[in-house]
């Protein structure tokens, strides 16, 4: 709603600007023109000396109204650089505040996101990994942000400024005897002119100055989104790591555990390969034992035994 409050606000005043301006110029040139149309009517009813010294002050009067188109001419130029610094400014604002939000809602969807039954702390740390890379995006964006407004609103106006005053400089002053020049209520005037256009922008450039702190107050209070998160990030983490047993503090019971499972495992082990042999050495003692029990060992007979029998 403030946004587009802010937006009809500046539309609004935009416009009004424009038609000002408008009426403005206008007016000047209907001046200018009827001012001629009533000279030359009255010119007609003048006697021939009074027509006389009106063709002496022709060109002076020319002369003067040049100075007048210039004036306003600068005057215009003032204005239109001022009209398009305040677009520049008013784009460059919302962008910012638009920045704002979406940080806001970009921290408020991850944050929400923490809320489940997980099981693994890889998942819970992608989400940690993507809220930070996120608020330095934000952070990064707001800076230049903010640079770019402070540009605006103190190097161009200063920029307005300085072209709004140089216009004096080629303005030189009449001087007695000579042709052309700018007499000294001319010269006040332009000065009048120009130092009138000076307060307005000074003006601006303050009620600028205001939006910028603001815009900054109000990144600084987004920030704390990340506080939130990290607050419910470290509950997460704290649940998932208490009910699977990891981390350093709730991870000590599962590798005690662990730790007697494997070696219970060796043990075990070492066993199983005591008893294998054992079983081995059993195996070859029964098939021996068996192997004898088949094939009894014949007796030796001597070799004299052997010669007595024998024919």
């Amino acid at each position: 709603v403030a946004n587009i409050r802010d937006s009809i606000m500046t539309s609004v005043e935009k416009e009004a600007f424009k038609r000002t301006n408008f009426a403005e110029k206008q007016s000047h040139t209907s001046k200018a023109e009827l001012t001629d149309q009533l000279e030359d009517q009255i010119r007609n009813h003048w006697p021939r000396r009074g027509r006389v010294e009106t063709q002496i002050k022709q060109p002076r009067e020319a002369e003067l109204l040049g100075h007048k188109e210039k004036t306003w001419r600068h005057i215009s130029s003032i204005q239109q650089k001022m009209i398009q610094a305040q677009e520049n400014f008013g784009d460059s604002l919302t962008m910012g505040r638009n920045e704002c939000n979406t940080y806001v809602n970009d921290m408020t969807a991850l944050r929400n996101s923490l809320t489940g039954d997980f099981k693994n702390l890889a998942f819970l740390q992608a989400i940690d990994v993507k809220a930070r890379g996120v608020t330095q995006s934000f952070q990064a964006s707001g800076a230049e942000r903010l640079a770019i407004l402070s540009q605006i609103a103190q190097v161009e106006t200063d920029s307005i400024i300085a072209f709004a005053k140089d216009f004096r400089k080629i303005c030189p002053p009449q001087v007695h005897g000579e042709e052309g020049g700018y007499s000294e209520s001319e010269i006040l005037e332009i000065e009048a002119l120009v130092e009138g256009q000076c307060a307005e922008i000074l003006a601006v450039s303050e009620e600028w100055q205001l939006a910028i702190k603001q815009l900054e107050e109000e990144q600084i209070q987004n920030l704390k989104c990340q506080d939130e998160f990290a607050t419910r990030y470290k509950k997460a983490t704290q649940d998932v790591a208490m009910s699977e047993g990891l981390g350093q503090k709730y991870g000590a019971p599962r590798r005690r555990a662990q730790e007697r499972i494997r070696t219970e495992v060796n043990r075990d082990e070492r066993c199983a390969g005591k008893l294998d042999a054992l079983l081995a050495k059993l195996e070859f003692a029964c098939s021996e034992a068996e192997r004898m029990a088949n094939n009894p060992p014949v007796a030796e007979l001597s070799t004299e035994s052997f010669i007595a029998k024998s024919p």
